[in-house]
């Protein structure tokens, strides 16, 4: 008879394991085929939620993702609950089932959430419906991305199968992540690269054409977003560069670190009333020539474009500069 239940029990494991081996295979080769057509990863995360929410035979699936720094989760998709919510929910480590499946990395079964002390319920997610939840965490290596719920209406235990199922669903929601952010990085660092070469190019016409050191500041001012104006080693604004009306300080005080070599662009505060400008020497070899500053305003963005302008434009100015004085040489 000992036996006989031993067996018993074998048997059952297996066809346990075969029946959850064979949903995860059915899960995966529906996701290949939609993921051949569908690149976008904010369509794919949609299509693995639908497609959780029916494999795990759950009535709404949601997904939370982690945000800098590492304190909080937003709720990134849902199928179930308020979708007026995505992006505006969000759930601190720690706090509420969600927070502290992230805060442990441990998955949490949840057969009636009003008898759980970790439940938080959030108004306006239409939550008080769902009676049974499981969570688990998205992982990368170590790195937590966020966290993975299912919710039914009627009572449920979920069993282990169940959550080794969702949590292979969630490795896969978590290399989409990884790819996606990969892809991000790439497309920004060819923009920036695209963006480079184009500002370059631009300053390049602008030399070989001798359009002259206003013109060079004109188009600084424009690329970087603010007024531009030249400046002598000493401080003092070159005179015939730009109007006295736009804002910019006859004089300003260069800080020492910035007229040593290889220093860069720093952000000084001049003028009456004072005003932020940002300003980088402008050299040819190791002689100062002087110092190029853009204003800075309420509208200005730090971005690369801005800093790309600065430095060509320092460049160029550079270029002009020791043209004037090889020409008052001669």
């Amino acid at each position: 008879m000992r036996m006989a239940t031993g067996e018993g029990r074998v048997e059952g494991t297996l066809e346990s394991d075969s029946s959850l081996a064979a949903r995860e295979l059915s899960f995966l080769v529906r996701l290949a085929q939609a993921a051949a057509s569908t690149q976008k990863p904010d369509e794919l995360l949609e299509l693995i939620i639908d497609e959780a929410t029916s494999a795990m035979g759950t009535d709404v699936c949601s997904l939370y993702l982690l945000t800098p720094p590492g304190r909080e989760m937003l709720l990134t998709a849902t199928n179930g609950l308020n979708e007026k919510m995505v992006g505006k929910v969000a759930m601190r480590v720690g706090e509420g089932i969600t927070g502290w499946v992230a805060d442990s990395r441990r998955p949490a079964v949840v057969p009636d959430v009003n008898e759980e002390p970790h439940w938080k319920w959030v108004p306006g997610l239409d939550e008080d419906r769902f009676r049974s939840m499981l969570s688990v965490p998205i992982e990368s290596g170590p790195r937590l991305v966020g966290v993975l719920n299912v919710q039914t209406v009627d009572k449920r235990v979920f069993n282990s199968g169940d959550i080794d199922f969702l949590r292979a669903i969630a490795a896969q929601v978590a290399g989409i992540l990884e790819r996606s952010e990969l892809q991000r990085r790439m497309e920004v660092q060819l923009s920036e690269i695209q963006l480079s070469h184009d500002i370059h190019e631009r300053f390049t016409k602008l030399s070989l054409e001798g359009a002259g050191i206003s013109s060079i500041l004109e188009v600084v001012g424009a690329l970087a977003g603010g007024r531009a104006a030249l400046y002598s080693p000493d401080g003092y604004r070159v005179r015939g560069v730009g109007e006295s009306s736009d804002g910019m300080p006859a004089r300003i005080h260069v800080p020492m670190p910035l007229a040593l070599a290889g220093a860069r662009e720093v952000r000084i505060n001049a003028g009456r009333p004072a005003r932020a400008l940002d300003v980088v020497p402008v050299r040819a070899g190791s002689d100062l020539l002087g110092f190029l500053a853009v204003g800075v305003d309420a509208e200005t963005v730090d971005s690369h474009g801005r800093r790309r302008a600065l430095e060509h434009g320092s460049t160029v100015l550079a270029l002009e500069l020791s043209k004037e004085l090889a020409a008052a040489e001669v």
